[in-house]
């Protein structure tokens, strides 16, 4: 998963952070920082410590502040569970198991 962080229709952008505040130990942390419009930060594996709050702002060189925030969920399925939201039952065969 990757978050991208853009400032859309923004002129004179001083500058790009990205933060996340966990959902299980409430402590805030920057993930980074950019004076470009854009900033990209990558999550290669998905898990239940990705949870928690995204939170993008951008502060133009006359001090206005734009923030936008995203929370992140990740779940695991139930045993014989799997789908988006683990709405569909496995079929597998000769004791196979499946998964997200």
């Amino acid at each position: 998963l990757t978050l991208v962080c853009t400032a859309v229709n923004i002129k004179n952008i001083s500058l790009v952070i990205l933060n996340f505040r966990s959902s299980k130990t409430n402590v805030s942390k920057r993930l980074g920082n950019t004076s470009a419009n854009t900033i990209e930060y990558l999550i290669p594996f998905l898990n239940s410590s990705n949870n928690g709050m995204y939170s993008c702002s951008v502060t133009t060189l006359k001090g206005l502040v734009f923030e936008d925030r995203y929370l992140l969920n990740v779940i695991e399925c139930p045993p014989n569970r799997h789908g988006e939201v683990c709405e569909e039952l496995c079929d597998c065969e000769n004791g196979g198991q499946c998964d997200r």
